[in-house]
């Protein structure tokens, strides 16, 4: 997958508020894509989908490795990480939402190396 840069990105750090996709519409959506390497089974439980779909707002290149975070619902202070920028069809392109890796899935595993009594 490859996203287009019209412009220079910015060297100001900037936030977005994105929709959470489910994962089944986010599949018909990407469902030409499925054919490629990278979605040969499709928008899988690990991964996560978010944007708008009129677009407009997403994450775009040079955002991969980035956060996708909820604040708590208690506290707005505090915010959960639930999934790493990955990749897109374009950037901010109607009925083309950002693809994030799911924190969730992995965190057994994470929590494997974190707490690890090694």
């Amino acid at each position: 997958m490859f996203y287009f840069l019209a412009e220079d990105p910015s060297d100001i750090l900037l936030k977005v508020s994105l929709s959470i996709i489910p994962n089944n519409q986010c599949n018909q959506l990407y469902h030409s894509e499925s054919k490629t390497n990278e979605l040969a089974q499709g928008i899988l439980p690990s991964m996560l989908c978010a944007g708008e779909l009129a677009g407009g707002k997403d994450t775009c290149q040079g955002d991969s490795g980035g956060p996708i975070q909820i604040s708590n619902k208690n506290n707005r202070c505090i915010h959960y990480i639930i999934g790493v920028t990955s990749f897109g069809k374009f950037c901010a392109g109607k009925n083309a939402p950002g693809v994030y890796t799911r924190v969730s899935y992995f965190l057994p595993w994470i929590e494997s190396i974190v707490w690890s009594s090694n």
